[in-house]
């Protein structure tokens, strides 16, 4: 009497579709299989295809980002141990790019009245300046621009490293490099998330070469110094030249296949992993939810003790 007044309760509070029987005993009931899902539908296809497609287009371009980026730092290295030759009078924009990295000596006289400061410059896991000086040229009579180093911040007004303030003529080797000019995104004609230079204040937080130029009145030529040999006093440090010989593109082709093909797999999967979420109705949500089964399949046990 008890176990058939519980049956008609529990047929009562259960989802109307819901097929069960009442009487089967408990094996039978731990036996039930709910039907699963179909793997794919219209929608999840539609969305794993266009998952696919723009993964594939972002790895590809990555991809031959990467490959570009390779052939230009091989250029780059070959520029780099090229021989030291004396920088040419007159350079052009277009022979800027053709002698890049490359190393020239110029004899001149530094006008260290008019150094400029490019900040936020590292050394090891120092922070610092990078001092910039005119330089008018012997040959031509001429001034360029000199990176003469780095140095920190206790070394940053000249006074503290008078032995360096060198005067008369003076032969210096570096490599010609270009301008920090952006390749990308700018803002204001400099790279995004760069500040903006005071050119009142001089404090320079990247190297605009035009600028630069026009306040000192030098050209916009610049070379760095090579480390040996070191400036007097030791500072500033030379050898601090940047050359674009890294290649993130690879780790970012990885990185953008890997996150591809964890959506995709998850998009073809969800129905399996969490089937009450792609149920036709409500109540197959309800007995699909996990939980749920297990709490049926324990009362429908006691209502046939």
């Amino acid at each position: 009497m008890h176990s058939r007044c519980f049956n008609r309760l529990w047929r009562s509070c259960a989802p109307k579709d819901t097929k069960f029987n009442c009487f089967s005993t408990s094996a039978q009931a731990n036996n039930e299989v709910v039907e699963k899902p179909p793997l794919l539908g219209p929608v999840r296809a539609a969305a794993i295809a266009i998952v696919s497609i723009v993964g594939g287009f972002y790895v590809k371009n990555a991809l031959d980002a990467a490959t570009q980026r390779d052939a230009e730092a091989a250029d780059v290295s070959n520029r780099v141990h090229l021989p030291p030759q004396r920088l040419p009078a007159n350079i052009s924009a277009e022979e800027y790019q053709e002698l890049a990295w490359r190393p020239f000596f110029v004899s001149g006289e530094l006008l260290h009245d008019m150094e400029l400061r490019l900040t936020a410059q590292k050394h090891g896991d120092k922070l610092g300046v990078h001092i910039i000086t005119p330089f008018k040229r012997l040959d031509t009579g001429d001034t360029i621009l000199i990176n003469r180093g780095w140095v920190p911040p206790e070394l940053i007004k000249p006074a503290t490293r008078a032995e360096a303030q060198v005067t008369g003529p003076v032969t210096i080797l570096g490599n010609l490099v270009p301008g920090d000019s952006p390749k990308g995104p700018s803002v204001e004609g400099r790279p995004v998330l760069t500040l903006k230079n005071q050119v009142d204040k001089n404090i320079w937080f990247w190297k605009d070469l035009n600028a630069m130029a026009e306040l000192t009145g030098a050209k916009p030529i610049l070379l760095d110094v090579q480390a040996d040999p070191p400036n007097p006093g030791g500072y500033p440090i030379g050898g601090v030249t940047h050359f674009p010989v890294d290649n993130p593109f690879r780790q970012q082709a990885a990185i953008a296949g890997g996150i591809t093909s964890v959506a995709v797999l998850s998009l073809l999967f969800a129905s399996r992993l969490f089937p009450h979420l792609f149920a036709k109705s409500a109540a197959e949500k309800k007995f699909q939810r996990p939980g749920f089964q297990n709490r049926h399949q324990r009362h429908h046990s006691r209502s046939n003790e």
